[in-house]
């Protein structure tokens, strides 16, 4: 076989790149002669972005950090079996998430929405303050439920009527927000694990607003769970206490019997009478050694309770002026370009995979 006979061999992997590399200047040209098709497509999406941008309030994010103490329960060594007998023993680890369920309940943030408080010079219910500032008798205009100018008047939530308790719930939703909605939450926290520190963030579209409500809430929050802590202890306290001052009268009242009566008898008295002296100083000496344990007991239940009173201690209140939060123009233009230039050359791109598989047919 001659040399113009023998077959020509050419490199698969050759062939692959030199046809990839034409298909993708196929496509790139294909590209550049639609660019007004991929600006067509851009364009919408620009101006979404732009119009978030616009119309976005500026925002102020107030930012409060505080820490629990942990009780000294445990510092409390042998006397804990002794107070252990009353219930006032052992030691607890103040559970922080617990603290953050506390504070995005209801009742928690009810209590400080119904707090008068001074914002712009006016005196009213902070919930009041957030209905003006949020605009919400405009969203209510149309409303026929008794809501459409509403303010609050007073405070008594138990006494509520399906007006007042509506306005509450969507002050409420507005403020933890719901995901399921697309409602981002004005209310934020998060903890510090290894330092035990616990920072609270309010962001609103009025710095007083957010500087208040943080304050307030805190203040809520710290009152609220100090007492539900120590609720058992103070009770148990309380109970001993009682005992001790019932144990002190009785022992005042027959400390007195007995001086009476010896005042009255002037030592000429029968053996009936030295009877009733001797029943009387036996009670005396019984309620005084009754009394003196009672007191012990109260010492112990009054120590026990200090040490397990929590102690909530703010590190950084926020304070004004807050920095103002608003989005970019141009982060708004970059973004919708980026995105509406992808969707535009995507398109433009499966276009042209349809259009040479049917022309291939």
């Amino acid at each position: 076989m001659t040399e113009s006979n023998q077959p020509i061999i050419v490199d698969d992997e050759e062939v692959s790149m030199k046809d990839l590399f034409e298909k993708g200047k196929e496509y790139f040209y294909e590209i550049l002669r639609n660019w007004w098709l991929v600006l067509l497509i851009a364009l919408p999406i620009l101006a979404f972005f732009l119009y978030q941008a616009v119309t976005t309030p500026t925002t102020y994010k107030a930012d409060l950090t505080f820490m629990v103490e942990e009780d000294a329960g445990p510092k409390l060594g042998g006397m804990a079996n002794i107070l252990g007998s009353f219930g006032l023993g052992g030691g607890t680890t103040y559970d922080l998430d617990k603290i953050i369920e506390l504070l995005k309940s209801r009742k928690i943030i009810q209590s400080a929405l119904f707090e008068k408080t001074t914002i712009d010079g006016k005196e009213d219910y902070y919930a009041n303050h957030l209905i003006r500032k949020y605009d919400y008798h405009e969203k209510w205009a149309d409303d026929t439920t008794g809501i459409k100018n509403f303010l609050y008047v007073r405070d008594n939530i138990d006494a509520f009527t399906n007006p007042e308790n509506r306005v509450l719930k969507i002050l409420y939703s507005d403020i933890i927000g719901n995901p399921a909605e697309g409602k981002p939450s004005m209310l934020e926290s998060e903890i510090t694990v290894l330092s035990g520190i616990l920072t609270l963030s309010f962001t609103s579209v009025d710095q007083n607003i957010s500087v208040r409500f943080l304050k307030l809430l805190y203040e809520k929050l710290s009152k609220y769970y100090v007492d539900k802590t120590v609720e058992k202890s103070r009770e148990t306290y309380e109970l001993i206490k009682s005992k001790t001052d019932s144990i002190k009268g009785v022992l005042d009242s027959k400390e007195y019997q007995l001086a009476n009566f010896k005042d009255t008898q002037r030592g000429l008295y029968l053996k009936t009478k030295q009877l009733k002296e001797m029943q009387l100083e036996r009670d005396v000496r019984m309620l005084n050694v009754m009394y003196g344990e009672s007191i012990k007991n109260l010492e112990m239940a009054e120590f026990a309770l200090s040490n397990k009173t929590p102690f909530i201690q703010a590190i950084d209140l926020p304070i004004a002026p807050l920095k103002p939060q608003s989005s970019s123009i141009l982060m708004a233009i970059i973004t919708g370009l980026m995105i509406g230039g992808i969707l535009g050359v995507g398109f433009v791109f499966i276009r042209k995979i349809f259009r040479d598989a049917f022309s291939a047919d």
